[in-house]
This record gives structure tokens, sequence and C-alpha cells, in this order.
């Protein structure tokens, strides 16, 4: 069975809607905000306690597989500059 495409974005539209009414009914102290939800991701990806050096490494090494691998020419001009915005904030 095939999906149209405004079908499933009905669907969305639906589980939003009801996800919104769902959260509305929430007493306040059960809510988590988006400050909060951030943290939890955090967390749960160690990024809480990943250095600032540790971070732009890693993040080197990402913008470098993605020059690499590209198929297009503006992914790939896009990872260098973004290596290149990355070289200006680690200068500071």
């Amino acid at each position: 069975m095939r999906i149209t495409k405004s079908q499933l974005q009905k669907v969305i539209k639906e589980a939003i809607k009801e996800e919104r009414a769902y959260i509305e009914k929430l007493p306040a102290d059960d809510r988590i905000s988006g400050k909060d939800m951030l943290a939890m991701y955090d967390a749960e990806q160690g990024l809480d306690e990943m250095s600032a050096e540790e971070a732009m490494e890693e993040l080197d090494n990402i913008l470098r597989d993605i020059r690499k691998t590209s198929t297009d020419s503006r992914s790939a001009k896009q990872a260098y500059r973004a290596e290149d915005m990355l070289r200006v904030i680690t200068r500071g």
C-alpha cells in the first residue's frame, strides 16, 4: 500500500495535535523545558562531559569525512567552508 504526501502530512498534523493536547493536560511540574530536554540529550550522548577541544576535533573529523565522501561539489564546498569557520572559531 502506498501513501501519498498529503496523507502523510495529514497523519503527522493529527499526531502533533494529539501530542499538544496531551502536553497541555499535564501538570506544569511534569513538563520538561526545552533547556532541560537538551541537557538530557547531551547527557545521553556524552556531550556534557566533552571538552570544547574534543568537540572541535570531532567536528573537524566529521567535516573531513563529508568532504572526502561527498558525491557533489556543493557538499564538498560546504564542508571546506565549514572547516574554515571551525579554524576561525578555534583561533578566537
